[in-house]
């Protein structure tokens, strides 16, 4: 799932993955897991994020073996 950025007719933006939506209003997981809902009349505007919703700099704060596990599964994703 992409990130999303949605800004509210109050100027509040919002940023995370849509994980529920119908015809008046939609769910959204934020960054830090924390679900919202939003009502679609509330939008003003929906916007594919480009960046991870990853921390920047997260990967820096973990041991190399834990990284190392981390690459390790990945590539095994495309195998």
């Amino acid at each position: 799932m992409m990130g999303v950025r949605i800004t509210t007719k109050d100027g509040q933006q919002f940023l995370g993955r849509i994980i529920n939506a119908d015809e008046k209003a939609l769910s959204m997981m934020l960054v830090g897991n924390q679900i919202i809902s939003i009502s679609l009349s509330a939008i003003t505007k929906t916007e594919d994020e480009k960046k991870s919703l990853m921390f920047e700099g997260l990967i820096r704060t973990q041991p190399e073996e834990k990284i190392n596990a981390l690459l390790d599964f990945l590539s095994s994703l495309a195998e």
